[in-house]
């Protein structure tokens, strides 16, 4: 994927709002959408941690996808444990419906509770 030359001065300002204190979410996101691969990781840290921005595991999974699809070795590595953590999700969200579709008391016994999510 090829970068606007600007989008590596979005990155650079997204950072220097990062380290004021000040949200660099909007600013990573142009840039992002600009193919800066740095921003799409850190866009993707951003949404995975709920930094600036609600938490959205499906929206970090994209960002880390095309970071990851320009050989970004960190967004990489991010995407395969979050993909672990959704699949975990996915398969703990089929068996709430299917004690909860039976009324089968034992879903306490794996109740939202008992899921921990790095």
């Amino acid at each position: 994927m090829w970068t606007f030359p600007a989008s590596d001065q979005l990155y650079e300002d997204g950072v220097a709002a990062a380290n004021r204190g000040d949200s660099a979410v909007r600013v990573w996101l142009y840039a992002s959408m600009a193919g800066h691969v740095q921003a799409q990781y850190y866009l993707g840290v951003a949404f995975a941690h709920g930094r600036g921005v609600p938490k959205d595991a499906l929206q970090a999974k994209r960002c880390w996808t095309e970071a990851a699809a320009q050989g970004h070795v960190e967004a990489a590595r991010q995407l395969e444990k979050l993909e672990a953590v959704l699949q975990v999700t996915t398969i703990h969200h089929a068996l709430h419906l299917a004690f909860q579709d039976r009324g089968n008391p034992r879903w306490e016994t794996f109740g939202p509770s008992t899921l921990r999510l790095a």
